[in-house]
C-alpha cells in the first residue's frame, strides 16, 4: 500500500493485475496465498553484507 495521504486511482500487484479501490479488502499483516505470477515476480530480501577477512 502506497504511504502518504493520497489515494492512488488503482494498485498493480506483481503480476500486472490491477486493483481497483473498494474491490479488495485491506489486512493488517500478510494472509493468505499470492498468485504464482506475484510470487515468482516479488523481490528478493537483501542478500546479507560478508565483511572480508
Amino acid at each position: 500500500m502506497p504511504s502518504g495521504d493520497t489515494m492512488p486511482t488503482s494498485l498493480v500487484a506483481y503480476c500486472g493485475l490491477v486493483i481497483l479501490p473498494g474491490t479488495v479488502e485491506l489486512l493488517s499483516a500478510p494472509e493468505g496465498m499470492p498468485c504464482v505470477d506475484c510470487l515468482f515476480r516479488s523481490p528478493l530480501p537483501p542478500a546479507p553484507i560478508r565483511e572480508m577477512q
